[in-house]
């Protein structure tokens, strides 16, 4: 199996185990493969694990070297378990906080689920009005330049109409980093993102082709804008989104129906003695500091509701997430209130809904709320026993990069110009209009073509990494000599015709720029020997409460199951 724990020492371990059980006890049922302690490892265990494995994960061995390969990693994952519960990690106050935090979340997604989705609907009459009232049918081509101060935007301004490059200015000045690197290009937009990227609807509706425009606003900051196309976009382009969209608000407004209704059946209302708490914290706060409670305080209840309660800690918590630190969070009741309602209300209410439904009860939900509390004693033990334990010195990092130089070898770069068409005709159609030298880019917008992210020179760039996402191409570059036009070649899901323009020779990456990468990949390297390190630690440590039936293991895992496995890799 491709995994750390099948060295040669699990491999002695494993035939240990099978000396030890040559004088146990009593059995266990005819169907149990393995017991670590007092949990049961069943054939039907055993075959799950294997047959959801992905390929990159299955055993390289063959028969029953590799069904013990696939049982031990089972094995190990239980006597991870053992030592987490003798670290007490099943009862580590922040691990069950957060165990309970996934428990709701689990259960309130069933209840929404199985009664609020059936009732989400969008007919097509709404999505023909939402594109209608939105004016998404209009697309411009935008370009940005964005600034801190009202100063440098005016200045900037003036030098565009002294003639000076807008694409110049946005690639020098634009705090956009993303966009300046295109010369402040950042693509076609509708009105409604328009507007959501602070461009009011007056100016995407106004403002001509290729003019600049006055100052906006954007934030604390402020932008130049100008148009460098427009198209019209069909409804089937947005149906899938604006479907999407009128989903979610639909489920916004029926979930909204139901939590009230629930709300005031369960009779949820302000606890008196938590509310007070807050306001004297509220009065004892100096400045922007806040007074702690005690465990018992914060033990109070701030909101009552059938059979239950939240309590202030509950409260303090979301205050925290959110980081809201506004004063009336401590004394406004309607401000507390209005918190409540948004942030702890629904969970609290599906899931009493959900209980009455009995889903808390059912068998895999209670199975999934056992599997994630492993989960997060699985994750907590590693952090505790591996990842803490390392920290590479910075001439540890050196030595790596230069032990493995290999690892940061930057490969052959080709930057090309290209047109994207979605069949070959349309391709094969329009190389015969392309001139040797013909800009490409500008063509694809005058024709409403689809266009890649480029770089601040305008090109398309591609390592040999590109190739398992588009092969045919991919080999087209390499063979096209510099300057000359080639295609259509198949790129994906549509056709490209291109001009590599540009070849950067692969080269070694320097160390300063490599650290970053170098530490991960060391980080990673000694976290997998100190997990496999820890992991015999802790075979031997349990041995005794470990028993494998080897013997029921070509039963559980057949040849047939192996072979089908081991196929796919």
């Amino acid at each position: 199996m491709k995994r750390a724990s099948a060295s040669p020492p699990s491999v002695l371990f494993f035939i240990g185990l099978l000396c030890v059980l040559a004088t146990c006890g009593q059995d266990p049922r005819e169907d149990v493969v393995a017991v670590v302690g007092k949990r049961q490892i069943t054939a039907g265990d055993l075959r799950k694990f294997v047959l959801n494995l992905l390929p990159g994960l299955r055993s390289n061995e063959e028969g029953q070297k590799a069904r013990e390969d696939y049982l031990q990693t089972l094995i190990d994952r239980q006597v991870l378990l053992l030592e987490a519960h003798d670290q007490g990690l099943d009862k580590d106050p922040e691990l069950l906080k957060a165990h309970r935090a996934k428990e709701q979340e689990h259960i309130v997604a069933i209840f929404f689920k199985r009664e609020i989705r059936p009732q989400i609907a969008v007919s097509e009459e709404e999505i023909h009005r939402f594109f209608a009232e939105r004016a998404m049918a209009q697309e411009r081509f935008l370009a940005t330049i964005v600034v801190e101060t009202e100063d440098e935007g005016q200045w900037i301004r003036q030098e565009i109409h002294k003639g000076g490059s807008f694409a110049v200015l946005a690639q020098t000045h634009s705090l956009d980093t993303g966009s300046a690197e295109r010369g402040g290009e950042v693509g076609f937009v509708n009105r409604p993102r328009a507007e959501r990227m602070g461009i009011p609807a007056a100016i995407f509706d106004s403002l001509q082709t290729g003019t600049v425009s006055p100052l906006l606003p954007i934030g604390e900051n402020y932008q130049l804008i100008r148009f460098l196309a427009d198209r019209r976009a069909d409804l089937e382009a947005y149906r899938a989104r604006i479907a999407r969209q009128l989903m979610a608000e639909n489920a916004q407004d029926i979930e909204a129906q139901k939590v009230e209704l629930l709300a005031h059946e369960l009779g949820w209302h302000m606890a008196p003695e938590g509310l007070a708490l807050l306001r004297q914290a509220a009065k004892s706060a100096k400045g922007r500091k806040r007074v702690s409670f005690t465990t018992e305080q914060n033990a109070v209840p701030l909101f009552r509701y059938e059979g239950s309660e939240i309590v202030l800690s509950e409260y303090l918590e979301v205050l925290h997430i959110h980081r809201i630190d506004n004063p009336q969070a401590f004394r406004d009741s309607a401000f507390i209130a209005s918190v409540a309602r948004r942030f702890l209300l629904t969970p609290a209410m599906f899931g009493v809904a959900a209980a009455r439904l009995g889903i808390p009860e059912e068998p895999e939900v209670l199975q999934w709320i056992e599997t994630a509390k492993e989960e997060l004693m699985l994750l907590q033990l590693r952090q505790r026993e591996v990842s803490a334990s390392i920290s590479p010195s910075e001439e540890e990092v050196r030595q790596f990069y230069e032990e493995h130089r290999e690892k940061f070898y930057l490969p052959e770069l080709i930057c090309f110009d290209e047109l994207l068409t979605p069949t070959l005709a349309e391709g094969q159609n329009l190389r015969t209009e392309i001139a040797k030298d013909t800009n490409l880019l500008e063509l694809a917008r005058a024709k409403n073509l689809p266009t890649r992210r480029r770089g601040t020179d305008g090109l398309v760039c591609m390592n040999k990494y590109y190739k398992t996402a588009y092969p045919q191409l991919w080999e087209a570059l390499k063979a096209a000599p510099v300057g000359e036009l080639r295609g259509p070649v198949l790129a994906g899901e549509g056709y490209a015709i291109f001009k590599v323009l540009r070849r950067e020779e692969g080269r070694q990456q320097p160390f300063e720029q490599a650290r970053k990468r170098a530490r991960a990949s060391l980080v990673q390297r000694l976290e997998r020997q100190r997990f496999d390190e820890l992991l015999n630690e802790l075979r031997q440590k349990y041995q005794d409460q470990i028993e494998v039936y080897a013997d029921r293991l070509e039963e559980a895992l057949p040849e047939a199951l192996l072979a089908s496995a081991t196929e796919e890799l």
